[in-house]
Order: C-alpha cells, then sequence, then structure tokens
C-alpha cells in the first residue's frame, strides 16, 4: 500500500475523500476530531488530532517533518581536527551554534539549519584550499541524509543531539592556472592572473585573480569582460589544484556619445572637456577613472561617477555617463592653532567655486598669529589674500593662478609690510605629478628702531611636485617630492638672486595590518646672491622652528644671530624629521618624534650647529584631518628659550 497521509493546517481541514475510502482508520479519525471540537479544542485540536493520527499510521513517517508543527529545543556538539581558534571560527559558521538556545518549530527547520551548515562549513574549507575537507552532521546518532528514515525514534527522544563532525583535511597548493575563452585573449591578460604557483592559493586570492584578468581586459578596450565561471580541479594524491577561469572577452569598443547628468550651474560641454574623454577614442577603464579623478580635483563636485553604458549602440560605440553633484558654490570656513611659544594662530576665508560658469574660483584668505604672546594689538602679525583661478585654459590640464598677498610681520628687531602681486600657470603632468610657473612682484618695507628700508623686486617661480601619498590627509603609504626655484632681481639693489628648496617625505606602515607608520620628512634649502645676504628682506631669508619644522622651538627662532642675539636670517638651511605613529583604535593614535635643523650663513654644515627637539603627542582622527597635540623639549635651547612646547591644530606636522 503506499503512503497515506492527511495535510492538516490550522483553521482549515483537508482530507482526500479516496484516502478516507481506502483507510480503514480515516472514519475513526473524524470522530475523534468531532467529539474533541465539541468539548472545547476547537481548531486548536488539529495539531493534536495530526499527531494522533500519524502516530497510528507507520506508513507516513516520510512526510513527518513536513507537516507536524511540534516545538523542541537541540544540544550541539562540534568536533575538529584544528586549532582552538579555527574551531571558534567554524562555531561563527554555523547556524545550529548559533540557534542552539532557541527551540525550533518542527523538524524540517532543524534539517534545513542543519543542511545549511553543511553546506557553509564545506565552502569555508574549500576557501582556505582544504580541498579534501569532510563536514558530517549527526541528529540522535542518525547521520543527516539518512535521518528521514528515522523520524519517529528521532521525535520521541526529546531533546535532540546534533554532533557535528569537522575533518579540515590538507591545505592544497596550486598547480596550474589555465583561462579558457572562444575568443583570443592576449598576453597581457595572462600576465596579470598573478598568482603563484606551488603556493597556497585561497577562494579569495582566485577571485581576485578572476578581477585581475577582467580588469586587464577592461583597460586595453573590452568593457564587457567578465568571467562566466571558475572551476578547481583538485588532486587528493598530490594535495594540489588546478584552476581553469571561464573568460568572456567580450567585443572591444570605442567611446561613444557622453552625456552628462546632475550638473546645474556648470555647462555639460565643460564638464566633458576637463574630462579628458573624447568621442572616438579607444574605451579604457583607466580613462573613466581619470576622468573621475580630475572631476573631483576641480573641487565644484561633491560627488563624481563616470561609467559607461550596459550596450554598444547601434553604430557599435559605447556610450559613457558622467554623473556629478554640485557642490555649494559659496563656502567659508575657521582655523585655530596654538603654540605655548607662538600663542594662538587663527585663520578665515570665504570662497565661489563657479564664479563664472566654467568652475573659475575665487577665494578671500585672513589670518592672524602670535595672539597672546603680548598684550600690544600692534605685535600681532596679519596676512590677507585675494586669489582667482580659471581652469582649462588655453588646454586640458593647465590653470591660470592670479592673487594678490598682504602681510604684516614681526621679528625680534623689525616690522616687515609686504605685498606681493603674482600671476602664472600650473600644468598636471600625471594624477600626481603638477609643475607651476608663476610671476611676482613685491614690494616690501622694512621698520627697525634705527630706521627703515625699502625693497622692489620681481620674481620668477617655478616648481614640481610629486604626490604618490595614499592617503594625503593621514599617510600611511607613499612619498612627496618637490623642488622649488625661485631666480629674482632686487630692483632697489640692482642685485640678482636665486632660492633653491627641496623637500622628501615618505611613509611606510610596517606590514597591511600593523598599527604602525613610520613618516620621515628631509627639506633643504640654498639662497644665491650676487650681492651680500643683507641687501634682501629679511623675510626672504632662511629660518628653522616652529609646528611643522623642528618642535620645541618658537616659529622661525632657529637662525643665525647678530651680536645682540637677534635671528636675522641665513642662506642655507637643512631640516630632518623622525615620527612613528601607532593607531590605538580607528579613531585614536599617538605619536613618538624627534626633529632636528640647523640655519647658517653659508653652505658648509656643522653637526654641532644643529638644534635638535623631541617629544610626543596625541591623535584624534577625523574627516578633515587628524586633530594633533604634541609636546616637545628643546635638546639644545638658546638662552632665555622656553623649556618646553605645546602644539595643538589639525594635521600632521608633515
Amino acid at each position: 500500500m503506499k503512503n497515506q497521509f492527511l495535510k492538516i493546517e490550522k483553521k482549515s481541514l483537508v482530507l482526500k475523500i479516496s484516502d478516507i475510502l481506502d483507510f480503514k482508520n480515516g472514519i475513526t479519525f473524524i470522530l475523534i476530531y468531532v467529539v474533541y471540537f465539541i468539548i472545547g479544542g476547537g481548531f486548536n485540536s488539529l495539531s493534536w488530532a495530526s499527531t494522533l493520527y500519524n502516530q497510528n499510521s507507520h506508513d507516513s513517517h516520510q512526510e513527518i517533518g513536513n507537516n507536524i508543527n511540534v516545538g523542541f529545543f537541540y544540544q550541539v556538539t562540534i568536533s575538529a581536527d584544528a586549532s582552538a581558534k579555527e574551531l571558534d571560527e567554524y562555531k561563527e559558521i554555523s547556524i545550529l551554534v548559533r540557534d542552539q538556545k532557541k527551540n525550533v518549530s518542527d523538524f524540517s527547520e532543524l534539517l534545513i539549519k542543519a543542511r545549511n551548515d553543511r553546506k557553509k562549513l564545506i565552502a569555508f574549507l574549500y576557501e582556505k584550499a582544504r580541498y579534501d575537507a569532510v563536514v558530517k552532521i549527526y541528529i540522535n546518532n542518525f547521520p543527516l541524509d539518512k535521518v528521514l528514515d528515522y523520524t519517529s525514534e528521532v521525535q520521541a527522544s526529546g531533546l535532540l543531539s546534533v554532533v557535528i563532525q569537522i575533518k579540515s583535511g590538507s591545505i592544497f597548493s596550486l598547480n596550474k592556472v589555465y583561462l579558457k575563452s572562444d575568443e583570443i585573449l592576449p598576453d597581457s591578460v595572462r600576465k596579470n592572473v598573478m598568482l603563484a604557483l606551488n603556493q597556497k592559493v585561497d577562494a579569495s586570492l582566485l577571485i581576485k585573480a578572476g578581477q585581475n584578468i577582467v580588469d586587464a581586459l577592461k583597460k586595453i578596450g573590452y568593457p564587457f569582460a567578465k568571467i562566466d565561471r571558475r572551476e578547481v580541479i583538485a588532486d587528493h594524491i598530490n594535495k594540489k589544484f588546478d584552476v581553469v577561469f571561464f573568460v568572456k572577452r567580450g567585443p572591444s569598443a570605442f567611446i561613444g556619445k557622453i552625456r552628462v547628468v546632475g550638473q546645474k550651474g556648470i555647462t555639460p560641454e565643460f564638464v566633458i572637456y576637463f574630462s579628458r574623454l573624447k568621442k572616438g577614442q579607444k574605451y579604457s577603464s583607466d580613462s573613466l577613472k581619470k576622468a573621475a579623478t580630475v572631476l573631483r580635483q576641480l573641487g565644484v563636485f561633491a560627488s563624481v561617477r563616470v561609467y559607461e553604458g550596459n550596450t554598444l549602440d547601434v553604430d557599435g560605440s559605447l556610450p559613457v555617463i558622467i554623473e556629478v553633484s554640485e557642490s555649494p558654490y559659496r563656502y567659508f570656513g575657521l582655523g585655530v592653532q596654538f603654540a605655548t611659544v607662538d600663542g594662538v594662530s587663527g585663520n578665515g576665508y570665504w570662497g565661489h567655486r563657479n564664479l563664472l560658469g566654467n568652475a573659475e574660483s575665487l577665494r578671500v584668505e585672513t589670518a592672524i598669529s602670535r595672539i597672546g604672546k603680548s598684550f600690544n594689538i600692534s605685535d600681532i602679525d596679519y596676512s590677507a589674500a585675494i586669489i582667482f583661478s580659471k581652469p582649462e585654459l588655453f588646454m586640458p590640464g593647465i590653470t591660470f593662478n592670479s592673487g594678490v598677498n598682504m602681510k604684516i610681520e614681526r621679528g625680534d628687531f623689525y616690522k616687515s609690510t609686504s605685498i606681493i602681486v603674482a600671476s602664472g600657470y600650473s600644468y598636471e603632468l600625471s594624477d600626481k605629478e603638477a609643475i607651476s610657473v608663476n610671476m611676482e612682484m613685491y614690494r616690501v618695507i622694512e621698520r627697525y628702531s634705527y630706521g627703515a628700508d625699502s625693497y622692489l623686486g620681481v620674481v620668477l617661480p617655478v616648481e614640481y611636485v610629486r604626490d604618490a601619498r595614499v592617503n594625503k590627509l593621514n599617510p600611511t603609504t607613499g612619498y612627496r617630492a618637490s623642488f622649488l626655484i625661485r631666480p629674482g632681481y632686487q630692483l632697489t639693489r640692482q642685485a640678482f638672486y636665486s632660492t633653491i628648496k627641496g623637500s622628501f617625505s615618505i611613509y611606510q606602515i610596517l606590514g597591511a595590518d600593523s598599527p604602525l607608520v613610520f613618516a620621515t620628512k628631509v627639506s633643504a634649502g640654498l639662497l644665491l646672491t650676487s650681492q651680500d645676504l643683507f641687501l634682501l628682506p629679511i623675510t626672504q631669508r632662511f629660518y628653522a622652528g616652529g609646528g611643522s619644522s623642528v618642535r620645541g622651538y618658537k616659529y622661525n627662532e632657529i637662525s643665525p644671530r647678530n651680536a645682540l642675539g637677534q635671528a636675522i636670517g641665513g642662506n642655507f638651511f637643512i631640516t630632518l624629521s623622525l615620527e612613528a605613529r601607532v593607531s590605538l583604535t580607528d579613531k585614536i593614535g599617538f605619536v613618538a618624534f624627534i626633529d632636528t635643523g640647523t640655519v647658517r650663513r653659508g653652505a658648509s654644515v656643522h653637526f654641532s650647529e644643529f638644534r635638535s627637539g623631541s617629544g610626543i603627542g596625541a591623535r584624534y582622527n577625523t574627516f578633515l584631518g587628524p586633530i594633533r597635540f604634541d609636546v616637545a623639549i628643546p635638546l639644545n635651547r638658546y638662552k632665555n628659550s622656553s623649556r618646553y612646547a605645546v602644539y595643538a591644530g589639525i594635521g600632521h606636522a608633515f
């Protein structure tokens, strides 16, 4: 006789008439249910009646798990030939372990959890290149795949015992890599797989290798490249495996129609022009990434996304979409820094990001310093500047800059008032390199207790910068290098001179997950003149000291001195800074540092004249950069100088 069963659901009674006629207990079941319903069980009696009925039908055990609503608890034991750490990982993956304090509504729910556990654990072990791993699960000593044959015996035991046995297996090494495709794959694609043979290669590296293949194809013009599937062929005898990537290259493409969405005040034509993308050029994923980068650097967009269409157009070209969101055109900001040896410094700025409609910018800045070091307001330093920039002048990558800068500065024995008018161009050589050429004209008046001097000059600064830091606000890897040459002519003294400066900083993290970063910076400069150094303004000579130079000393305190011990500046300097930065959490860290440097008249270096400072500091990371608090001690301070210095502000010292 075939298996007979009743499908019973709450608030409904479904009976097959043929089953009742063929099965002699059918009428008995109905009578029992009716009597119980009259007494008061109502529809809640359905579950009890179903259980009673199935207990009398030994042929129906195959369907019990799906048709009985019984709640019960289970207890899990998990064992493995693995380390304690690996065992904990298995427990974290297991749904049965996670939910064992909760009852399951029916037996089918327990079976589903057990089957999912087995799949997840096997997948996890395969990800670790353990391709001979075995996972077995028992419920009340019955194997998972056969437990349905013993449902009545299992349920009759009350609290269920679940045992998970894991044989982790051996770690397989990679033997060979195959790329299979119906289309021709360039050799450059095969070289980008980047998998080490005869080494442990887990699933994450295989996934990355597949992405490397796709990226390599997209870089050379195949926008729809993808990995159809990946197969692993395991050699269980030699504990090695081969991997096969089935690659779908797809058609090559040229950039077609470029569409801009999301812009408001800036014309779509300018966005396309600034992106460096051109209709008809060969598609490359790199060109789309660069377009997004340069548009972000423009400063007028809050977000930029550049992506290709899903299909080719009828002419075979690939549509490209530039999706932007504009930042508010007007902005302003304030900043504050503090040093015990220099007082409080503050700055404010206002700007407009899109003055004329094509991302022209105007910025007004003002700064004030040495607040608190003197109660006389006339001893405070001031500066103000107006800067105008127009990008993409003449050709892509060229930005025109023009501005006026006014300063009032005070030294040990002088007050300097200056105004500088500058105009020039900057050009992006690459996404990491830029060069700028400017022309500056300055007027400086210096007043002393014994008189005053006036200077009028012109300078042609040329600067090259290469910035390869990964994170410019809080770098952990990479470097930054700059070189500046400023040839000039002093009109009032009829003297030629030239300033040469260079700086190099490097950052290195000790391992991908290490909290320790070493940072180093070295700077040097040389001032060449056709006449005496004193024919140049005091503010154009070299000094060192301060929160971004040699800490522990006042701003510009390190300098050659006159007979009265006053700083007069030099024509040569060199500084070196070393920092060890340790991250305690994602937000909090601390640093230990040592800075040293010297400023001289003449290019010779005497190590006995170096001034050094060392100390420690704290960091709190924000989206604007780390807030820093440094305490430094001068190791060979000047007479009557402070024995320590405290600095606070936003941003690293370098």
